[in-house]
């Protein structure tokens, strides 16, 4: 399995979501990406914002999560996409205290 495919992804959803928001969202530096949970075909990051120390842990499914673009990429779904955008806004809104929080898509 391509794991690099669906880190591409994800950046590619990071980089849209900073330049739209504002936001300095990253992969989490600290764990090795993705992490994968044995019991279920998900991958996992740790995203976190350079600004502060919260953490969004994702988990998205490799069968409903992603699909092959035209051109061959390995792309988000749009249902994914934007459960994803959606809970980061939320997540990172101004006045949210929150420290963590989990999204399993």
């Amino acid at each position: 399995m391509n794991y690099d495919a669906y880190t591409k992804a994800i950046n590619r959803l990071l980089d849209e979501i900073n330049g739209l928001k504002g936001l300095d969202l990253e992969i989490h530096p600290f764990w090795s990406c993705p992490i994968l949970d044995a019991r279920n075909m998900c991958v996992g990051y740790k995203l976190h914002s350079k600004g502060d120390n919260r953490i969004m842990s994702l988990a998205v499914d490799t069968f409903s999560g992603f699909e092959q673009s035209p051109d061959g990429q390995t792309v988000l779904t749009a249902n994914a996409k934007e459960r994803i955008a959606q809970a980061m806004e939320e997540f990172w809104a101004v006045g949210n205290v929150e420290r963590h929080v989990f999204l399993e898509v």
